[in-house]
């Protein structure tokens, strides 16, 4: 078994900062966008939950490259049953074969392409979770609605979309909010997805002031060498808590929690 992988080396406290300094893909961008979601269900009781677009992890880390939101759900929610859904197929096999050598029982890697409509033996979710996916481009509603009728009644969709605002950068990276396209306002947003049948939604700001100013620190490390980001990454993530833990009044990023009616929804 892969030494990253191990769960079980060193006890609890290890696992713990091993947590806290890398999970899996030493990127700000991702870790912070995986901790908001991670906040939002901490405490609540759900059996099943889908990542959609989860995509591939870093090498780097303690889950040994796979996808950072989808894993940190499955290793402290071991009651639920959590899978990882990505268009590519190549992404999906990496996944599978280290679930099967970390001995992950409750994630599974599966094909899904809302657009081509690769997911009608798909059993609805409780969580659906959609993360820097959709920004306001061409077809972007219709995956959206896509990943809606995955959700049970009752259950949520959970979305981080980045906010309508100008770019700051000019970067290669593609894990910050502020890379991904137009960007949407809250009423334009909201109001698609009660149109999709939504009977609450809920949004909060990400990546505001600390979020920015944790990426801007971690990016200029990153510039000088990937080594040196690695090393510069738990003092970036400190930086970076305070998006997490208190409100934002403003943000290049939405966190938007879509629920379904209780009752069945056509």
């Amino acid at each position: 078994m892969p030494r990253g992988l191990r769960f079980s080396v060193g006890g609890r406290l290890v696992r713990r900062l091993a947590t806290l300094y890398c999970m899996g893909e030493p990127s700000i961008g991702v870790r912070l966008r995986s901790l908001h979601v991670r906040m939002l269900l901490r405490n609540e009781t759900w059996r099943s939950a889908v990542d959609i677009g989860c995509g591939t992890g870093g090498v780097i880390g303690w889950c040994g490259g796979l996808p950072t939101t989808i894993f940190l759900l499955a290793v402290y929610h071991r009651e639920a049953h959590l899978t990882g859904a990505d268009r590519d197929q190549t992404a999906i096999f990496r996944n599978a074969e280290l679930v099967r050598k970390a001995g992950i029982y409750n994630l599974n890697f599966r094909r899904l392409d809302l657009l081509d409509q690769i997911n009608s033996d798909m059993e609805k979710q409780e969580v659906v979770i959609m993360a820097d996916v959709v920004a306001n481009r061409p077809n972007d509603e219709r995956l959206i609605a896509g990943a809606f009728r995955l959700v049970r009644p009752g259950g949520r969709l959970i979305l981080h979309v980045p906010s309508r605002h100008p770019p700051r950068s000019i970067s290669r990276s593609n894990d910050e909010p502020d890379r991904l396209g137009v960007g949407y306002a809250e009423p334009e947003l909201a109001g698609a997805l009660l149109r999709m049948g939504a009977d609450n939604v809920v949004m909060r700001r990400t990546f505001g002031r600390f979020g920015r100013l944790a990426v801007d620190t971690y990016r200029r490390f990153l510039i000088r060498g990937r080594l040196f980001a690695v090393l510069i990454f738990p003092v970036a993530l400190l930086i970076a808590l305070p998006d997490v833990l208190f409100t934002n009044s403003e943000g290049d990023g939405i966190l938007v929690v879509a629920s379904m009616p209780a009752e069945k929804w056509e």
